[in-house]
């Protein structure tokens, strides 16, 4: 991909930072990384990522704002209740939601994925864990797929995301 600006007019560079403050995370001097081949399928997707751990976050940021041509959006769990955290979901309007299993204050990624499915919404969910244990649990919820993610292969971990999608 060779336009280094979204569909705004923001560039890439504009938007890894934005994003990085949309989580709380300062914005370190990486620019905005090449996408290796292979992910084409992601470029313009509205990807929402939920998470509760800031490296996740750290690791995630460059390559997902650049593989989606700007179009992923970011949700840092706290300490929202599993309601509130659907709400917040629900209200990003994402086609495709990416979430952690296990984020904290005993809010499960699988519970929210039934919920935000009762509740009518549209997004694909897709579980986004680093313990393989909870595939079947984000399935048996209604996630439509599952990826184990790596923080030290990112990459690697959108390479899978853009092979269901």
């Amino acid at each position: 991909m060779t336009d280094s600006s979204d569909a705004s007019g923001m560039d890439l560079a504009t938007l890894i930072s934005h994003a990085y403050g949309s989580v709380n995370l300062s914005v370190p001097s990486t620019g905005v990384p090449e996408v290796p081949e292979g992910l084409e399928s992601l470029e313009g997707k509205d990807i929402l990522l939920v998470d509760d751990s800031t490296d996740v976050f750290a690791a995630f940021i460059p390559p997902l704002v650049a593989a989606t041509g700007g179009s992923a959006r970011f949700l840092r769990h706290t300490d929202e209740t599993q309601e509130e955290l659907v709400g917040l979901v629900m209200g990003f309007q994402p086609a495709v939601v990416l979430l952690d299993g296990e984020l904290g204050n005993g809010v499960l990624g699988m519970a929210v994925a039934r919920e935000l499915k009762e509740k009518g919404s549209d997004a694909r969910c897709i579980g986004f864990s680093s313990s393989r244990g909870t595939r079947e649990e984000f399935l048996q919820a209604g996630a439509e797929s599952f990826v184990l993610k790596s923080a030290h292969d990112p990459w690697g971990t959108l390479r899978e995301v853009a092979g269901i999608l």
